[in-house]
């Protein structure tokens, strides 16, 4: 399906059937790949499929996404809660807040609840610092949008799992994020004082504490930005009286701003679905925002056909980086990007 959409033009009934076919196919793709991972005895390559077990989970052969979360849980769950191969190197178990955020999910949307272990539930909670923040690292020494992205995630977790009130501090702390931006050319800065528990506001160049991403940059970690506002967009929906339309619209310029450097990613699913949760939460119909709305799913479009399959991409940071997203992974989170966004525009 390819429309000739114009500038302006945004795709209504007719792209949020697309993106429902389009995440099914992923997630179809997907299952296959996991099933023959866990009957090759390949775990490793099974937890790259953790944003696909929650596809699965939720488009997904009921049968077939009962059989990964119980891989899932025999394979992968390693006490006290957190899931990871117990093999994996460093750089991979930093990622286990997303991880058991998308493995929790999954179970509870399944009602696998003999799968939903208690030790899983408090794993998730703990990465919840004093701040509001989820971060997976030290809140003082990781990339200030990567923890925007875990802290944001993981607030949706929160959100969905009825935490209302983690949902809310970590929500507070995107928007404290968000006011507090010091950088008079645009740059998007973050930092975490670990000895005064706050944030600080002025750029501090030679501690490695305070960082900031140039939105002119290569660097892939810009598509994090969406994050946030997708989350800031479910909470202003689930409160629409709490004030949360601010900082979501404050995030919504950050992208427009940044316009160049993200539609130039191949990760457009996620960008696409904080546009049109956006869109959705805020009510209106601003030009800009149905413009960037219509480049990123023509941007969508022309990534996932014909196959369904999303390739595998390097971040932007260049060969010497140790990882970028596997195929698995990538084609695992524009799946569930295409499933929201299919709910959040107009049903047929």
């Amino acid at each position: 399906m390819r429309n000739d959409w114009g500038v302006d033009a945004i795709p209504g009934r007719e792209m949020s059937l697309w993106c429902a076919a389009a995440a099914e196919r992923a997630t179809a793709t997907l299952e296959c790949s996991m099933v023959a991972a866990v009957m090759g005895d390949r775990l490793a390559t099974l937890i790259e499929g953790y944003a696909g077990l929650l596809a699965s989970a939720s488009s997904g052969s009921a049968a077939t996404s009962a059989y990964l979360l119980e891989a899932a849980a025999t394979g992968l769950l390693v006490s006290p809660g957190e899931f990871h191969v117990l093999d994996e190197p460093e750089g991979l178990r930093r990622r286990s807040l997303v991880r058991s955020g998308c493995l929790l999910l999954a179970a509870v949307r399944r009602g696998r609840m003999d799968l939903v272990s208690e030790a899983a539930v408090r794993r998730v909670q703990s990465y919840q610092h004093q701040c509001g923040g989820f971060f997976d690292m030290d809140p003082g020494q990781g990339h200030g949008l990567v923890e925007a992205f875990t802290t944001a995630w993981a607030g949706r977790v929160a959100l969905r799992m009825s935490w209302h009130e983690r949902a809310r501090q970590a929500a507070q702390l995107l928007a404290e994020m968000f006011f507090m931006q010091p950088d008079p050319e645009g740059r998007f800065y973050f930092a975490y004082d670990t000895m005064s528990s706050a944030l600080v506001t002025r750029w501090r160049g030679r501690e490695p504490q305070a960082r900031y991403l140039d939105f002119g940059g290569p660097a892939g970690e810009t598509h994090h930005i969406a994050m946030p506002a997708s989350f800031l967009a479910e909470m202003h929906l689930a409160e629409p009286a709490a004030g949360w339309d601010r900082p979501l619209a404050g995030y919504v310029q950050v992208m427009s701003r940044w316009a160049g450097a993200l539609l130039d990613l191949p990760a457009m699913g996620t960008v696409a679905e904080a546009l049109s949760l956006s869109r959705w939460a805020l009510g209106r119909e601003g030009p800009e925002v149905g413009r960037l709305l219509a480049r990123s799913l023509r941007a969508v479009v022309g990534a996932v056909e014909p196959s369904g399959e999303f390739p595998e991409w390097e971040c932007g940071l260049g060969a010497d980086y140790p990882r970028g997203f596997s195929s698995l992974e990538a084609t695992g989170w524009t799946a569930l990007s295409l499933l929201s966004l299919a709910q959040s525009l107009p049903r047929p």
